[in-house]
């Protein structure tokens, strides 16, 4: 197994010594290692400093940090890099992923539990985000070994801008469309009348649990209103 490879698979616990005096910086020592002397203690120590990302984009600074130390570069632009890479990472990380990809593959794994059936659903649902977050977390790895301290010209390029502008739009009509199928499937059998009371009772729990919980955001609140119509319909019938 190659170096490269033994650092992926450390990413998966960047986060297991998460902690508010270094965020990931531990993790981040540990996924290194790998892909730097691990005798050196300067570089260990350097490596162990704060750091916070998105999870998922952190291979990008495990690899540009851990070439900029193999091809001992000095301290200086090494820990400029480390800060720079701070800000940036969780911005695209959240867009990319928690504004992109995790709702536009639950809306679609909640248009097939609607239309086919709830495993198929919640299959497609686990099959999609895993694609694009393990592709995301290697993608990020390689970039990052092969540039170096010049991977920030790697996120400036057009996939990335691509990916960014697109993530919002998307997540956005595959719910649009999701939505209203969930509770065309739901309301398929009921009177109109229960039809109405239920529009009720969801418009009502909309208003009480925005006001509850006004920063749990449109995106995340449609994806749990949906996930618990369906369990809900699923035991009702």
């Amino acid at each position: 197994m190659s170096d490269l490879t033994r650092t992926f698979f450390r990413l998966f616990l960047i986060q297991a010594s998460f902690n508010y005096d270094r965020m990931i910086g531990i993790g981040m020592a540990h996924s290194m290692r790998p892909l730097v002397d691990e005798g050196d203690a300067l570089v260990a120590g350097r490596s162990a400093q704060f750091f916070n990302a998105h999870p998922y984009m952190a291979g990008v600074a495990v690899g540009a940090l851990a070439r900029a130390e193999r091809d001992d570069m000095s301290e200086a632009p090494v820990m400029a890099l480390r800060n720079a890479l701070v800000g940036a990472l969780g911005s695209i990380g959240d867009r990319l992923i928690w504004a992109g990809a995790l709702p536009v593959a639950a809306g679609v794994g909640l248009a097939l539990a609607a239309r086919l059936d709830p495993v198929v659903g919640a299959v497609t649902f686990l099959v999609l985000y895993n694609v694009v977050h393990l592709t995301l977390r290697w993608w990020g790895l390689r970039v990052g070994w092969t540039y170096g301290l010049q991977v920030a010209t790697v996120l400036a390029r057009g996939s990335i801008k691509t990916g960014l502008s697109l993530a919002g739009p998307l997540a956005g009509i595959t719910l649009g469309v999701a939505i209203p199928m969930v509770a065309n499937a739901l309301t398929a059998d009921l009177a109109r009348a229960e039809t109405m009371g239920a529009a009720v009772v969801a418009g009502t729990a909309i208003v009480v649990s925005r006001w509850v919980s006004p920063s749990l955001g449109g995106v995340r609140f449609g994806l749990v209103v949906a996930g618990l119509a369906l369990i809900a319909g699923a035991v009702w019938a």
